[in-house]
């Protein structure tokens, strides 16, 4: 497995500091963010090469979220995966069409997540 460079948007510190011990534990490096747009700015200055952000933060969502990073040439190859409490087709339509390449609801299982990340190639340095 080659680690990835990860950034985790999310507002609940248990749930951030929980998803960063299980990513660093599986190789990866690890960044956190607590808003949308802390995770906006950590996106333009740390370069991940996978953002797992939460659906409902303060202030800016993760959609809005979304649609910032794919608009941002910087941040647009991205490897962007929602992670929200609602998980019906409905939800996953809203944050694919947001620019979300994935939707995991929660509660998910750790090995499915670990799956994901460990697959997601990572984005060519030239984009």
């Amino acid at each position: 497995m080659t680690p990835k460079r990860v950034l985790i948007i999310e507002d609940s510190e248990d749930a951030a500091a929980a998803l960063a011990f299980l990513l660093q534990a599986a190789g990866h490096i690890v960044e956190v963010a607590s808003s949308g747009n802390e995770g906006i700015a950590k996106t333009l200055s740390f370069r991940p090469q996978i953002v797992l952000c939460d659906l409902r933060l303060p202030g800016l969502d993760g959609y809005g979220v979304a649609r910032a990073l794919r608009s941002d040439p910087q941040s647009s190859g991205v490897t962007l995966i929602a992670l929200s409490g609602f998980s019906e087709d409905e939800d996953r339509a809203l944050a694919i069409g947001a620019g979300f390449d994935h939707h995991l609801g929660k509660p998910f299982q750790p090995d499915a997540l670990l799956r994901l990340v460990g697959t997601t190639q990572p984005a060519d340095p030239a984009d």
